[in-house]
């Protein structure tokens, strides 16, 4: 059969460390694999047609449905302990005869020692099927991981690139946040790290975390915080990278800090979140992408027989010309030559074959497709014209649901103003009342207002607006492009926007204390600030923190200038 076309359905590369020598690590590793086949993988009698010595030094055995392949090239192994070797499995899936089932395994005897394991497990439906497809399959870890890594009993160590990999979580207290943060930034780093945070008053967290190890063995580590781990994180990470009370977050390889946007494609999900998709989906969720963030191991392994064909077909030719006969018509470089010819010739007939079944198989579809289209040609038409106007219609009323409770809640607001606003102070309360949904203002913010020289009503009430609209817009519409938020802002209202204050400012502790507020118990970050003027009277900060989980613009400060370096050495 061909290779599948798509994606992986799962994947894993790690490396075994064990305290054997090459020889012994690399018999147990197979014969792992040897007994996983006939006890787990359900051949029916394949001890009886094949040994063990067969499937280790190469094998093709045809069982009905079955397919089964190993290859090996010894490099520069020993025969006890080639360099390379692969296996591929194909088999039906167990419910659903024309779904079929394929693992890719490569195994890389490594420079000190270690092997380097690449596993792919993938899947395909075959030309012949007639009838609806099957629903795709859930991602599970293949019993194959778990019994490789019951061998940490034995001693046996497991690595992703440079992290460990356990079935179980790593319990993380507060004094190993610090080496945890090293290991997230980690360069080297070749896999997904998945951290859980507890409840802040129970401890409890919001999925299981053995369980969740367990269902990533092989793929990424679960650690399982403690309540100090939030605040010694508060300190080492910055804001958009860490993980809030009861919160999961997944960490991708390659973290960049210094990249303003590398912070949204580390998924986080929230206790809420979690109980409303329930803790099953979301396990789904978070093994999908941990397989699809896995990083494949460098300097390159062997995955895939192909890949093994390709190295050996590589070391002979060093070989050759180490041996002086490139330029010659040496016979075993005839032989190879032969064998590569013949595996490409095979591909070929597989892939005429699978052309065929499939250019069949469409005709016999567009056939039925027609007789179906002529004998209900016009009650087709009809159908199609009432969906789509009963679609519009549903689209129009919708529209007009979400425009008429909008208009509601506007009209709601502005009937309770019996006046204008006329201070500062109003003007929050005003746009706070009509766009509760998108702005809020904390207690401080209130206050700031109260106390706030600025006394510009109209200002205040076209910045605040802009807030609630625009800037709300760009954070938080998925259907708005990635870019300078900023700059973007300035275009759309002509209100200056400031993400992060000066350096000199940004490094003075005291002054950075002032951009912190509460919001609901949280402590948030209103170092974002928007402005108007620069000389008092005349001068309005808007501080604010943009609420990711919420959807929600909150202004923790709304008044005259917060401290910054420069005015503290004005004072001085």
């Amino acid at each position: 059969m061909a290779e599948p076309l798509h994606a992986p359905h799962y994947r894993a590369f790690f490396r075994i460390c064990a305290p054997l020598s090459r020889a012994q690590s690399w018999a147990d590793v197979v014969q792992t694999l040897f007994v996983w086949l006939a006890q787990e993988a359900n051949i029916g009698d394949l001890a009886a047609r094949l040994d063990l010595n067969d499937f280790a030094h190469g094998c093709d055995d045809n069982a009905g449905h079955h397919r089964l392949r190993t290859q090996r090239e010894q490099g520069a192994g020993t025969e006890a302990a080639p360099q390379y070797w692969a296996m591929r499995f194909e088999h039906p899936d167990a419910h659903h005869p024309h779904h079929r089932w394929h693992t890719d395994l490569g195994l890389t005897l490594a420079a000190d020692g270690a092997l380097d394991v690449a596993l792919t497990l993938d899947h395909r439906l075959e030309p012949d099927l007639t009838g609806a497809p099957p629903e795709p399959p859930e991602i599970t870890p293949p019993t194959l991981v778990q019994m490789l890594l019951e061998h940490a009993q034995q001693g046996w160590r497991f690595f992703a690139g440079s992290e460990p990999l356990s079935p179980q979580p790593f319990a993380l207290a507060g004094d190993g946040a610090e080496a945890f943060w090293a290991a997230l930034t980690d360069r080297a780093r070749g896999c997904p790290l998945v951290l859980l945070m507890p409840d802040e008053q129970s401890g409890a967290y919001s999925l299981e975390p053995d369980r969740l190890a367990s269902l990533l063995a092989g793929v990424a580590p679960v650690y399982a915080a403690d309540r100090d781990t939030y605040d010694a994180l508060q300190l080492l990470a910055p804001e958009p990278y860490r993980c809030p009370w009861r919160h999961v977050r997944i960490y991708y390889p390659g973290l960049a800090v210094a990249n303003p946007l590398d912070f949204g494609r580390h998924r986080w999900f929230s206790h809420s979140f979690i109980e409303r998709e329930t803790a099953a989906r979301v396990e789904q969720m978070i093994l999908q992408d941990a397989v699809r963030g896995a990083a494949r191991p460098h300097p390159p392994i062997v995955a895939t027989l192909e890949e093994l064909r390709a190295r050996t077909t590589e070391i002979r030719q060093q070989q050759l010309h180490a041996a002086g006969m490139e330029g010659s018509i040496d016979p075993e470089w005839v032989e190879l030559l032969q064998r590569d010819n013949d595996w490409l010739n095979e591909k070929i007939e597989t892939l005429e074959s699978e052309i065929e079944q499939y250019v069949e198989a469409v005709d016999k579809a567009e056939r039925e497709r027609d007789e179906a289209n002529k004998n209900a040609l016009e009650a087709s038409d009809l159908v199609r014209t009432l969906e789509w106007r009963l679609g519009d219609a549903n689209q129009r009323a919708d529209g007009w649901k979400t425009r008429s409770e909008a208009l509601e809640r506007s009209n709601s607001a502005l009937a309770s103003f019996s006046e204008l606003p006329e201070s500062l102070d109003d003007v929050l309360k005003s746009i706070g009342q009509l766009y509760a949904d998108r702005i809020t203002f904390t207690e401080r913010a209130h206050a700031a207002a109260a106390e706030a020289t600025f006394d510009d009503v109209y200002k205040a009430w076209s910045c605040l607006f802009y807030m609630a609209t625009d800037l709300w817009t760009l954070y938080f519409d998925q259907d708005e492009p990635v870019g300078d938020l900023a700059q973007r802002f300035r275009n759309r209202t002509g209100y200056e926007l400031a993400l992060n204050e000066g350096e000199i400012t940004a490094d003075d502790p005291d002054i950075m204390a002032l951009r912190r507020d509460l919001f609901e118990g949280e402590e948030i970050d209103i170092t974002p600030h928007v402005s108007i003027g620069s000389k008092p009277p005349d001068v309005l900060r808007v501080h604010y923190y943009p609420h990711r989980e919420r959807q929600l613009i909150v202004v923790g400060h709304c008044g005259d200038h917060l401290k910054t370096a420069g005015t503290r050495r004005i004072r001085t």
